[in-house]
């Protein structure tokens, strides 16, 4: 009974799948109409003409076709554009546009359909047309929005950008606005030796730069690091006292740029301490301070950080 059973089960099944089959071929011979929504661009626009319409960017097309051709329209998934040749005068100031049956046809060879079925029910917008003219400019500075992180070890000599400036088309008003261009802000890391990084400029709304980026130079040179030893300063201290400390010398550690290695001397460093308000204290311990080193210089630090006073009667 049961080996009856499932041979009756898989029969069902089977006559079911048919069923299904034959109807999923019947309806689809049918006609049936979709939406499907073609993107456009414009071949080209030069970028300091202004248009006095905003363009669409795609065209919403509704069509007519059997089951198999519309199926086969939602497998393609996106378009590829319908790219709209524009042409501009040679005075920058005129009118350009498509009329429906123009638009049309790119749409049929866009789709490409060989079903005999095929059929275009609407076309939004069935027009494009706009008017156009050229825009003001106007040349502003570039700022950099960038975070430039050497790899350790190494330190930033120069950093600069070319170009400097870039020129803005856009309104009048837009552009009175604006005083910088900013980069994009990023980061930048583990940078060694010389480097070029081409950094996108943030487009204001409703213009258009030329260029549309800069590029970063990056120049990076490896830390040394050089000691000396160095006698203490003595400031004169108020009263009749005479300052003197244990020890009398530091050792002094920079770390400066390599190429600086042979300019830098023991004479164009100065470390003294900070005696401030000591006649009260005859002895103690007085913080050492590095006065004088020179601008290059990029870390300095002393060994030992403090030193022990007295305060001996002249």
């Amino acid at each position: 009974m049961r080996s009856v059973m499932n041979r009756g089960a898989l029969l069902f099944l089977a006559f079911f799948v048919i069923a299904l089959l034959l109807w999923f071929f019947q309806a689809f011979r049918y006609n049936y109409s979709t939406v499907v929504n073609i993107p456009v661009e414009y071949d080209h626009i030069p970028r300091d003409i202004a248009v006095s319409d905003d363009l669409p960017t795609s065209l919403r097309v509704e069509i007519r076709d059997n089951g198999f051709a519309l199926l086969n329209y939602r497998l393609k998934g996106v378009f590829t554009p319908i790219v709209l040749p524009v042409e501009i005068n040679e005075d920058r100031v005129g009118h350009f546009g498509w009329n429906s049956r123009q638009i049309e046809n790119e749409v049929v060879k866009k789709l490409n359909s060989s079903s005999r079925s095929f059929k275009i029910m609407s076309i939004y917008p069935s027009m494009i047309s706009t008017d156009y003219s050229p825009k003001a400019k106007k040349e502003i500075p570039i700022e950099m929005a960038v975070h430039v992180i050497p790899v350790p070890g190494t330190i930033i000599t120069d950093l600069k950008i070319d170009p400097e400036t870039a020129i803005v088309y856009g309104s009048k008003a837009e552009l009175d606005t604006l005083e910088i261009i900013p980069t994009d802000s990023i980061t930048i890391d583990s940078i060694l030796g010389d480097t070029n990084v081409k950094v996108r400029l943030r487009v204001p709304e409703r213009t258009t730069l030329t260029p549309d980026f800069t590029v970063l130079h990056i120049s990076t040179e490896q830390l040394s690091q050089v000691s000396f030893t160095l006698p203490l300063s003595i400031p004169e201290v108020k009263g009749k006292y005479l300052l003197r400390t244990f020890p009398t010398s530091v050792q002094v550690t920079c770390v400066i740029p390599n190429s600086r290695r042979e300019d830098i001397k023991d004479s164009d460093i100065i470390v003294s301490v900070m005696a401030d308000n000591i006649q009260s204290n005859p002895r103690g311990s007085l913080k050492v301070i590095v006065q004088k080193y020179p601008s290059y210089v990029q870390m300095i630090q002393t060994d030992p950080s403090e030193v022990e006073y007295l305060l001996e009667p002249r």
